[in-house]
Order: structure tokens, then sequence, then C-alpha cells
């Protein structure tokens, strides 16, 4: 049986919980995607400042109709939390959460959406008012989680996202597309375990085992999932979906001492975007290239995090931990909420690829080291 976990090594509690941020998700349509909300924690291009314009989603093609009957399979192959590199210049990758592009423009700078008085400088953001404040968080990323403990992560096949179109025209334009989203906890066995299914070759060949916690219903090779989209869209080549929230599963592996100690950390994203190049490769076959998610962590999930890893409340370190994440909330945790309402979230980019796949089977996530017996029940910013 081969160990399916991403090795962190010699851990810091703050810096794993910092780095939950950026994992993985997408569903239902609601309002302020494809129109703006007013303005507060989500205000109108026309309103985010003089010389500033906002990147959201392109509006909606006209025409779609979803065939149920026709599903593309992608499973995730690579992602990166540090989508550019550092001499770059500004990345350009994510999008606008809130509607405002703060410290932007120099003549009239929008303020803040929400309040942080732990903050110590402004939460600025990228251009277009793009919220990427987990690059702030790309050192940590990089010693802790990394792009490259990442990957490994995704090459052993101890986790992925498996992402679902339903009713794609496969046309460059389609203004209604099914997107649904599903946590992948290992590849099907021969013998129909996982345990022992190897590692992916991301060939279009791989059977995924899906978290039981991702799907509501159907069977086998049809289920439904938990997370999705029924009114997704394709603009341009480009995928655009929406989810509300979705709680990513990922299998992390501590060492602690001699003690090598495996742990499932689950960490809740809201109001995400999910955006990449629909790649055709012939025979109704798709990858997903070039791809983006933007979303809001709410910082009661990464303070959840930070005591699954090991922090526990009521010490030190949990303190420590965060002291120093919640001076990183940028975002209040409702797209709706007040510009005065206190800032209870982080905002995050990933880019990510993905490839044809396949999915038979549900299963429930592996049991968890759980280093602290007693939480305190849930946290956050506010106190």
């Amino acid at each position: 049986m081969r160990a399916r976990s991403v090795f962190l090594g010699a851990l810091g509690i703050g810096a794993v919980a910092a780095m939950a941020v950026a994992s993985c998700s997408l569903v239902t349509s609601y309002d302020c995607f494809t129109e703006p909300c007013s303005r507060g924690d989500a205000a109108s291009a026309a309103d985010a400042g003089a010389g500033c314009t906002l990147r959201v989603p392109p509006p909606r093609p006209d025409g779609g109709v979803i065939e149920t009957d026709k599903r593309i399979i992608l499973a995730m192959n690579a992602a990166r939390f540090d989508v550019a590199p550092a001499d770059a210049g500004p990345s350009s990758v994510g999008f606008d959460l809130d509607g405002l592009c703060t410290c932007q423009p120099a003549q009239r700078p929008d303020p803040g959406s929400c309040v942080n008085a732990r903050a110590t400088e402004p939460a600025c953001d990228g251009p277009g008012g793009i919220d990427r404040q987990s690059t702030r968080l790309s050192g940590t990323f990089s010693r802790i989680f990394g792009d490259k403990n990442l990957q490994e992560g995704l090459d052993q096949g101890s986790f992925s996202l498996l992402i679902q179109l339903t009713g794609y025209d496969e046309t460059a334009n389609d203004g209604l597309v099914g997107v649904s989203l599903f946590n992948g906890v290992g590849l099907r066995a021969p013998d129909g375990g996982v345990s022992d299914g190897g590692a992916p070759s991301f060939d279009g060949g791989d059977d995924w085992i899906l978290d039981s916690t991702s799907v509501v219903g159907g069977a086998e090779r049809e289920f439904v999932a938990s997370a999705r989209d029924d009114a997704a869209y394709v603009a341009g080549g480009r995928l655009y979906a929406r989810v509300r929230s979705f709680t990513m599963r990922f299998r992390v592996r501590f060492v602690v001492g001699a003690q090598t100690l495996s742990s499932t950390l689950d960490f809740q994203l809201d109001d995400l975007i999910l955006s990449g190049d629909l790649i055709p490769l012939g025979g109704g076959a798709f990858k997903l290239e070039r791809a983006e998610l933007a979303a809001r962590f709410p910082m009661r999930s990464a303070l959840a995090l930070a005591s699954r890893a090991g922090a526990c409340r009521g010490t030190k370190t949990y303190e420590d931990s965060r002291e120093g994440l919640c001076a990183l909330a940028d975002l209040a945790g409702e797209r709706r909420a007040d510009a005065g309402a206190p800032c209870d979230a982080l905002s995050f980019v990933l880019g990510l690829s993905a490839v044809p796949a396949r999915y038979r089977g549900t299963a429930d996530a592996p049991a968890s080291f759980t280093p602290c017996t007693d939480d305190g029940g849930a946290d956050d910013c506010v106190r």
C-alpha cells in the first residue's frame, strides 16, 4: 500500500493555516456574477474609480441548451499558488471579488471593502481590481506546501479536483453549460479499492474515486455533485463558472519528531470564479489550460485549519497564527456586506490545468489525526 499524501516536513503551524487558503473549488449561479452589484462590497465598474476597469467575467453569449447526456470530465493535473514569477511584474491572474479597485487609481483611490483593525498596511488590489491577497503568502507556500509539494501530491494521486462539464456544444461560445465539482480521494484499483490504485497517468484513462461528501445523488458514472453551476458558460473559448461555496478536502502528511501523521484538511472557499481555456483534443475530448480560480477564504475556516494542523486554541502558537492570518484579511465574508463590515475573509488566486479523466464509485476520506482534542468551537477575526 502506497502512502498518498503531500510531504510538509517540519512545518510552521501558522504557515500551514495560511497555505490552506490556496486549494481549489466551485457553484450555484447567483446575482453579482453576470451583473454588477450596488456599491459597498460590490460596486459596479463605472463606480470603481476613474481609470479602473474591473476584471470580471465577460457577458454571457446568447444561446445554449444543456444536453444532460453529454459530459466532459476533467481532473486537475497541475496547480500553482505562485501564479507568476517574482520578476514578472503585476500578475493579471484572478478576478475582482468586491467591486472595488482598492488603492487605485492614484487620483481617486477606492477604499477597502471592509475594515481590518489588525492590518499593518493597505490590502491593495492588482490591475483591474484583482483581489489576490494570498500572493502575499507566496513565500510561505513555497516553504511549506509550495508548488513542488502540491504537484507531488497530484502526481501521487493523493487528491485532485474533478470538474464535470454537461451540455457543452464544443463551440467557442455556448451560453449555457453545466459545471460540477467533486473532490477526488484516490484512483480506483483493479479490485475496486482505493489504496493500490497507483499514480495517475493523466492520459484520459484514470478512474478516480470521488469523496462521498462531494456527491448528493446519482450512481456509479453519473453522480450528482453537491457543488454545481447549472448556468455556467463558454465565451471566446473560455469557460466561466461560479460556486457559492465548496469545501475542499486536502490530504497532507505531518512529520512531527519521529512520527509521520496523516490528516485531511477541510477548507471552505466562497464566492468562487473558475475560468480556463477549453482546448479541443479531438473526438469530443478537451483539456483546461491557463485556468484560474479566485475566491474568498473565510477566516473562520483558516483558523479551524490552524487548529487542525496542531496550533491548539489557547496556546501562544495559535494566537500568533491567528494574529498573522487576521492581519491579512481583506474581504467581508458576504459579498453584499456593508463597506463598514469587518474583514473576515482572505482573497486568493490559484492557477491550474486539468485533463480528461473518468470517475467510478465513492469513498469516505481516510481517517485523520486530530492533534487538538478541544478546539473551543469556531473562531474568527472579529473578537
